[in-house]
């Protein structure tokens, strides 16, 4: 998988959480794939690191798979008020 297609499964993944979660406020990338091209070839080893933006603490989501086998990545918070 490419890089930018597993960030893609990453965005819809985010967007389903804000509809569900009213306290993520948004998200962004971290880790190696930051500074990785789109077309980059995603090792099997590797995921996608998100953080979600809350407007207050919450459960550590973790690592999970989804869509084609695509490791999710390390979701945690990032709090948006301080």
């Amino acid at each position: 998988m490419r890089v930018g297609a597993a960030r893609a499964v990453a965005v819809d993944w985010v967007r389903e959480r804000m509809l569900v979660d009213p306290s993520v406020e948004g998200a962004l990338f971290s880790g190696s794939t930051v500074g990785l091209p789109d077309d980059a070839v995603l090792p099997a080893s590797s995921d996608v690191d998100v953080l979600l933006v809350r407007d207050s603490p919450g459960v550590k989501v973790g690592k999970f798979v989804r869509r084609g086998g695509v490791a999710g990545g390390q979701f945690g918070d990032v709090g948006a008020g301080g």
